[in-house]
């Protein structure tokens, strides 16, 4: 949507625009942390599919995309239909490693990470949990989308429990010995949920081998012992969406995502831009502000090959704001340069351990902005 905005911006009626989005609404699962932690109703992170682009003179087919013919340029569509095109700009999220551990069952430990529905499933699942129960939250290895979620999320149940079954825990079992944002993350634990959260890092478990349902809970098996919980919140390891997979661009990535070069090009496919979680671009985050940046990466190229001049370039970074609390919010900024054809790491700001109760504050009315910023670049 936002790469559609640039290029009518800038090419008016010169380009042809077809958009193809199945979902006339999307759910946010940025922020979805204010969801679990009570702050936010599910329909605030619920975003219009680019409303205007009628009047932008865009063409919307809500259908879904069956399969990428590279070779004749074209997409063949649930419906039967055949799109061709010139420029195809893909961003279709992520896929999921299901088979990754055996007896993984999103229906009983929902992943909460796509989707209405398994943020809304996990959500009914804590509510119905007794007090006294414990929450599993399973983080995946890297590189998966949104790095620091996993630990937000954590954060947030802690406070629905701490509010609302007291006597509950949040247990995580990590695939890593070490997260982003982890000493942030560490002090606000230590400050508000001693006794509610305990992160248990690769080393002491050994990883999940297995998942079983028994007798109402869900048990996690690991190399060193199991681990029992009420309820599961296990994300799989993630690759690139099947649909991109399934044409070949994944090929050369040892993750399973889309290799691309610093226009957001394919490496298998020039004519082929992959935007977002599912492109393989090294250091750069998998954002919601990363599509972003890479989105008018994409655009200034695609206005360069169609002879219609350009746009201004700007920096491509990434931007995670994480709520703590209300009025509690912290962040990751970092910024990439393009030198030598690959996305470079140049830049680093984040919020510290020691900032001010004001800062934080300040910075949660941050955050709250640049959502709003964000869904209007969307819709």
């Amino acid at each position: 949507a936002s790469l559609c905005k640039l290029l009518t911006a800038r090419a008016g009626d010169a380009v042809d625009l077809t958009l193809i989005d199945k979902d006339p609404v999307y759910t946010a699962p940025f922020f979805s942390e204010r969801f679990f932690g009570g702050l936010w109703p599910l329909e605030k992170l619920r975003i219009p599919s680019l409303r205007c682009a009628g009047d932008r003179g865009v063409r919307i087919i809500r259908d879904h995309v069956r399969a990428i013919d590279r070779d004749a340029r074209q997409l063949r569509l649930q419906g039967g239909e055949r799109i061709a095109y010139d420029f195809l700009v893909a961003s279709p999220g992520i896929g999921f490693r299901f088979d990754a551990i055996e007896g993984y069952d999103p229906a009983l430990m929902p992943h909460g990470w796509t989707g209405e529905a398994q943020l809304a499933l996990l959500r009914r699942h804590l509510a119905g949990m007794e007090d006294g129960g414990t929450v599993l939250i399973a983080p995946p290895q890297k590189p998966y989308r949104c790095p620091p979620a996993p630990y937000a999320r954590a954060t947030m149940i802690a406070r629905y429990l701490q509010q609302h079954k007291p006597g509950s825990k949040v247990l995580i079992l990590d695939a890593k010995n070490k997260f982003t944002l982890q000493e942030l993350f560490e002090a606000e634990w230590a400050d508000r949920y001693e006794d509610t959260i305990e992160w248990i890092p690769a080393d002491l478990h050994g990883g999940i081998t297995a998942l079983a349902a028994e007798g109402g809970r869900i048990v996690a098996r690991t190399d060193l012992e199991d681990f029992e919980a009420d309820v599961a919140n296990v994300i799989p390891p993630q690759t690139a969406a099947p649909l991109l997979l399934a044409a070949g661009l994944g090929e050369g990535d040892d993750h399973g995502y889309c290799p691309v070069t610093v226009r957001m090009t394919s490496r298998h496919d020039g004519n082929i831009y992959i935007l977002g979680d599912s492109a393989a671009t090294g250091v750069m985050a998998k954002s919601a502000s990363s599509a972003r940046s890479q989105a008018r990466l994409a655009a200034a190229d695609i206005l360069r090959r169609s002879g219609l001049g350009g746009i201004r370039e700007t920096v491509p970074g990434s931007l995670c704001w994480t709520a703590l609390a209300p009025d509690d919010a912290i962040y990751l900024d970092e910024e990439y340069s393009v030198a030598g054809g690959r996305f470079e790491l140049v830049k680093v700001a984040k919020s510290l351990p020691e900032d001010s109760g004001e800062i934080r504050s300040a910075d949660d009315g941050h955050a709250l902005q640049w959502f709003r910023d964000m869904r209007s670049a969307m819709c």
